[in-house]
């Protein structure tokens, strides 16, 4: 993977529980943002922020205020020097606390939430318990993020998410249950030829008709494709 770095600004996650992951970096450059961008009193909260990134690459993006929640203490020490360091300090909020518990008690509402959140729940679980909460869900699973987000998204508001394509049921049968909508969604090939290993997508509140796409993150000759750099650009060093 090429250096990350937003404009002005080196990202730590040396001290982090869990590294900086092309999952993250995806969903923070493809979450779409043009209704808020330029607004100033939007909010935007990013569900397990882990070191920072997608709630970093939204200030980048917008001008809206950002709030983030992580339960892991040591990820969200990470997560407040990050924030501290970064050119948006003043618009940038830390809560350490499981996500159902903040969204129960949240007096504000969001017009998009982002989470990159755990999976592999059938898989065996990590024996580090820090790795373990980070990738699996045991203190958020689909439909309690589905649940727990609906009361804090705008009625315009946007969930917006990544998860393993593999998935994609589990993820339209929780939409139903929970009365979201599937809004945008964007398959993700690791090369040509493969099977998508990815899926992001956006939900909202009212039914819509779903726009599609499908993009890979390499060339054959392993190289980064130019669909990939076009949508990651503003955030590595190498592009």
């Amino acid at each position: 993977m090429p250096s990350f770095q937003f404009k002005k600004f080196s990202l730590k996650d040396d001290a982090c529980a869990m590294k900086i992951g092309t999952d993250a970096v995806l969903l923070g450059s493809w979450a779409r943002t043009d209704d808020i961008e330029g607004n100033e009193y939007a909010n935007i909260l990013d569900v397990g922020t882990g070191c920072g990134i997608i709630a970093l690459m939204m200030a980048q993006r917008t001008k809206a205020m950002l709030d983030a929640v992580e339960i892991d203490e040591q990820s969200s020490l990470c997560c407040a020097e990050n924030f501290l360091a970064s050119p948006w300090p003043n618009r940038l909020k830390l809560f350490q606390d499981e996500f159902t518990h903040f969204a129960a008690n949240s007096v504000k509402t969001y017009d998009l939430i982002c989470c990159n959140p755990p999976f592999f729940t059938s898989s065996l679980k990590n024996p580090d318990p820090k790795r373990a909460i980070a990738r699996h869900d045991i203190h958020l699973s689909l439909n309690s993020l589905f649940h727990s987000s609906l009361p804090i998204l705008n009625a315009g508001g946007v969930l917006a998410l990544i998860y393993p394509f593999l998935s994609v049921k589990n993820i339209y049968q929780a939409a139903s249950e929970n009365n979201l909508f599937i809004k945008n969604t964007a398959a993700v090939r690791s090369a040509p030829g493969k099977e998508p290993v990815r899926i992001m997508l956006e939900l909202c509140k009212k039914e819509v008709v779903t726009a599609t796409e499908d993009f890979t993150i390499r060339n054959a000759d392993n190289t980064f494709s130019e669909e990939y750099r076009n949508l990651t650009k503003d955030f590595y060093l190498a592009f």
